[in-house]
């Protein structure tokens, strides 16, 4: 192994009941219906998810609140028990975080639930896969993703075997 990059919830924070209470909480506030509003929230962004269930709403101003119902839930967004340890058991230069949080978020978290700071840690990165074909890309796309995926289109590029993402 070369090295591993970790999401954040649900692989080293166990977030499910915590993001359940305070969806809840939000939909209780905003008479929306929960369960859709549940079901919406996997894999993607809460302005998303907010847009797709309460379009009447601004989703900026409802992220706030969200943040704020985060912030109140406190301790609700606790490590799995093999977090910690499997991370202090690999060498820091090997391993790192990407998702879709905010930094001072997931430190935070990490900070009380005792698991060390990663000494690379990508946030704010896309909540979903999707599969788009080569000659249909989404725009904008990243620069240096862009020029790989065109690499690879025109057969001018190997491609990189991995196991995950």
């Amino acid at each position: 192994m070369r090295s591993v990059l970790f999401d954040v919830d649900g692989v080293l924070i166990d977030s499910y009941r915590g993001y359940r209470q305070v969806w809840s909480r939000w939909c209780a506030m905003r008479s929306v219906p929960f369960e859709l509003t549940w079901s919406a929230t996997h894999g993607r962004r809460p302005v998303e998810t907010i847009a797709e269930v309460a379009p009447h709403l601004d989703p900026d101003a409802e992220y706030s609140l969200l943040r704020q119902l985060m912030h109140s839930a406190g301790d609700q967004f606790q490590a799995f028990p093999a977090a910690a340890p499997l991370l202090r058991s690999l060498p820091s230069e090997r391993w790192g975080v990407v998702t879709s949080g905010r930094r001072a978020t997931v430190l935070s978290r990490f900070r009380n639930a005792g698991i060390p700071e990663p000494r690379v840690l990508v946030p704010d990165k896309a909540a979903a896969l999707q599969w788009w074909h080569l000659d249909e890309l989404p725009t904008p796309m990243v620069a240096h993703e862009a020029f790989v995926l065109e690499a690879l289109h025109g057969d001018r590029l190997e491609p990189i075997h991995s196991i995950g993402f």
